[in-house]
């Protein structure tokens, strides 16, 4: 029977108690307890990463373990348990069979703390601040108004945002750089911009037959793989869309529908494949551009449905023998 650290209050541990703690965790057992790694509570676990809020006599103690936990294996209860520290925080989680590795760490470094959820640290970051998050699942939905670089720190696709039934990340303002990290989708839209501007760089977004992305901004997409959506890119007021050596694939409907006026579609060096609609589909007057670009649109052999008004510039497109306009220019 597992037992649980909330059930011994931190703020009674001394020293010692810290550190005994960690040499037990590590080897799997609590002062005589089973020998299974015990779960630490939200309580517990804040305490452990939050020194400044430690009492002056284990704060020294505290600072070791923290430095510790960041560097070395955790979660503390993933191998007996099957569940990590940040798990037990509504932070990150893992949905990992037997067979996969656990992660070294897990939570979101800036300014040298270690958080462990992602908004917490886009809340603490100064402009521009680059975020690393470790390897994981992590079950949120980012809200993000400021200048902020988010980057997967163990790798591309190393890590996962879901958001559920809201956007896994949404950005309201500033200027917000995402660098390899897989954005998934549940009932509405992975990524939702509202506003400023965001760019996806060696990135992913599952759809789970949803929408993909809901742009309202300034996107730039660079080495980017969108697919299983229902609608992979939503255009919407005035938004601006820069794809340059991407996939959008795999789709039900659209892999780029335009419905707003005065919206802009750059597309380069990608590859656009959607099962039952066209690949591009503009419901209101806007300019695309699409360069040295595959468009292929199984519904109907249309690889692009227009409405009068569209300004459209095609340069070396393989529309790979499907249809090519549907529609005038």
């Amino acid at each position: 029977m597992r037992e649980n650290l909330g059930d011994w209050d931190p703020d009674d541990w001394d020293s010692a108690d810290w550190v005994d703690l960690w040499d037990r965790q590590i080897a799997g057992r609590r002062r005589g307890g089973p020998q299974e790694v015990p779960i630490l509570d939200e309580r517990s676990y804040a305490k452990l990463f939050a020194p400044a809020a430690r009492p002056q006599a284990g704060a020294s103690a505290t600072l070791v373990l923290a430095e510790h936990l960041s560097r070395l294996i955790n979660p503390l209860s993933g191998i007996a348990a099957g569940r990590s520290v940040a798990q037990i925080a509504d932070g990150p989680s893992l949905d990992r069979g037997p067979e996969e590795s656990i992660p070294a760490a897990l939570g979101a470094r800036v300014g040298g703390r270690l958080f462990p959820r992602i908004q917490n640290a886009i809340n603490a970051a100064l402009p521009m601040e680059t975020i690393v998050i470790q390897p994981g699942m992590y079950r949120e939905r980012l809200d993000v108004c400021k200048d902020v670089i988010l980057t997967a720190g163990g790798g591309v696709g190393c890590v996962h945002v879901v958001g559920g039934d809201a956007p896994a990340l949404k950005v309201s303002g500033g200027r917000v750089r995402c660098l390899g990290l897989v954005f998934d989708a549940g009932s509405g839209p992975a990524i939702s911009l509202l506003a400023g501007r965001l760019d996806l760089i060696d990135c992913e977004v599952d759809g789970h037959g949803s929408c993909g992305i809901e742009a309202s901004g300034r996107m730039v997409m660079m080495n980017t793989q969108l697919h299983d959506c229902d609608e992979a890119i939503l255009l919407g007021s005035r938004s601006h869309v820069t794809v340059t050596g991407c996939e959008i694939i795999g789709n039900v409907g659209p892999c780029a529908r335009m419905e707003s006026a005065s919206s802009l579609l750059e597309i380069s060096d990608s590859r656009l494949h959607s099962w039952a609609g066209p690949a591009i589909q503009s419901n209101a007057p806007g300019t695309i551009a699409v360069s040295r670009t595959q468009l292929i649109g199984e519904s109907d052999g249309v690889a692009i449905e227009l409405v009068p008004g569209v300004h459209v510039d095609l340069h070396d497109v393989d529309f790979d023998g499907y249809g090519r306009l549907k529609g005038s220019i």
